[in-house]
């Protein structure tokens, strides 16, 4: 069935500071940006689960065929890495709460082996060096600023790719919005696809830089 998108315009929201993060070919190559002692402190401190998540039954299976869809389809050891995952906290900084998508795909990074430390639980965008390529959001009512909020901080996050799935129309604006991120404010998109997410050698990370 034909979903209606959106027609391409901007959406108007307060001028937000965007930071530019480093291309990943240039990331990998340079230095690593370890958490000072002080930062390591705060993290300890963080709320990065606090077990009181409540969904409902169809948002928990679209999650799941989000994620595990693109783990199926994974090549194997030679593969480019990638990280797909619902419902975990993204901290664009120690000093604010994260944001909590219902699914998100960061390219070209790896979890690390010791994932049960603090600063390995959660998507600090300091310790992977970059926002996740994409943010999906699921509407299961009119509680969520989906369209509200989430737009402005996201954007100011530098999530490049932003989607509303909205099967039961909740907000009155179609099944699916699809946005993309032009100088800090989200554009919505006519394809139905994300052009800059796509598999390339270039992804594979070093030895030293493996998460």
């Amino acid at each position: 069935m034909s979903v209606a998108v959106a027609q391409s315009r901007p959406v108007v929201r307060p001028s937000v500071e965007v930071r530019i993060w480093p291309k990943f070919e240039e990331r990998v190559t340079g230095k690593d940006m370890p958490f000072s002692v002080e930062e390591l402190a705060i993290i300890e401190q963080l709320v990065t689960e606090d077990d009181k998540s409540v969904d409902n039954l169809a948002s928990s299976k679209q999650q799941r065929l989000l994620v595990e869809s693109l783990y199926s389809s994974w090549k194997g050891p030679g593969g480019p890495p990638f990280l797909a995952d619902t419902n975990i906290g993204v901290f664009h900084t120690l000093k604010a709460p994260p944001l909590v998508p219902d699914m998100f795909l960061s390219l070209g990074v790896r979890v690390a082996q010791d994932w049960w430390q603090k600063r390995h639980r959660s998507y600090f965008l300091r310790e992977f060096g970059k926002p996740p390529e994409v943010v999906i959001e699921i509407v299961s009512n009119r509680e969520g600023e989906e369209d509200g909020s989430k737009l402005l901080d996201y954007a100011q996050m530098g999530i490049r790719y932003y989607v509303i799935f909205d099967p039961v129309e909740e907000l009155g604006q179609g099944v699916l919005r699809l946005y993309e991120l032009h100088q800090g404010n989200y554009v919505a998109m006519k394809q139905r696809w994300l052009p800059a997410v796509t598999w390339r050698p270039a992804w594979r990370l070093p030895p030293s830089r493996c998460r």
